[in-house]
């Protein structure tokens, strides 16, 4: 069976940089609208890359029976999609830092972000309620950014939804560990795959008490570069 690891990286080094000011912007605090930000960019990117049509001819080409693809980057959905493939999805995280379609019963399942607890009394669950209604809102605006991409490349009538895309998983590999979460409901095609990318630990490296340590500020718009010395502070 062939099997294909879906993973884009899309754009120049120019683009990294707008990207790199935009988290580094309003004091270093990291935005819902800055990832809205980056997203349209990536769906942008996303729509270049259908176009071309060499790779996808490639990727039609090469027979492949099963993706490998990270929840994280929708742009491999909608290839997928494209392709008439089946796929596996990898999700690095836990389940609340997104809604995936699992189910997410709000009276014991917190939202991310809204400091609550499995044990909420009627409060709890009217606040929780109120964030999982924003929270479902900010991420509609993050999926909307692809809505260019999709109706400039499918054909109308069964264009595809990202939402639906994601319910599409032959099964979830999720990088973390259940004790990590709250206790949830979770479909018989998860499985927590947590610390399956770590590495084992090395020793730290000996090095000399001269040796300098080079502390780099970024501002904008310009970079402060300070040295610090380690023998002088020992």
């Amino acid at each position: 069976m062939g099997l294909w690891l879906a993973h884009f990286y899309f754009g120049s080094v120019q683009d990294c940089s707008l990207v790199i000011i935009e988290f580094t912007t309003n004091n270093h605090r990291f935005g819902h609208q800055t990832i809205v930000k980056v997203y349209r960019n990536f769906g942008n990117l996303c729509s270049h890359l259908l176009s071309k049509k060499n790779i996808m001819e490639f990727l039609q080409n090469e027979n492949f029976d099963l993706v490998l693809l990270n929840s994280l980057d929708f742009c491999s959905l909608l290839v997928v999609e494209k392709l008439g493939k089946r796929f596996v999805s990898f999700y690095p995280g836990q389940f609340s830092f997104m809604d995936v379609g699992l189910p997410s019963p709000l009276s014991y399942v917190p939202v991310y972000g809204s400091g609550l607890t499995d044990q909420m009394d009627f409060w709890g669950r009217v606040k929780n309620f109120l964030m999982f209604f924003d929270f479902s809102m900010k991420q509609r605006e993050i999926l909307s950014q692809y809505d260019s991409t999709i109706q400039e490349h499918f054909a109308e009538g069964p264009r595809p939804v990202l939402s639906d895309l994601l319910l599409k998983a032959e099964l979830w590999f999720v990088n973390s560990d259940f004790a990590l979460d709250f206790a949830r409901p979770l479909f018989p095609n998860t499985v927590y795959v947590g610390g399956l990318l770590d590495k084992p630990v090395q020793p730290i490296p000996q090095v000399s008490d001269t040796v300098a340590l080079n502390l780099y500020f970024i501002q904008r718009p310009s970079v402060v570069v300070g040295v610090v010395n380690l023998a002088e502070m020992s």
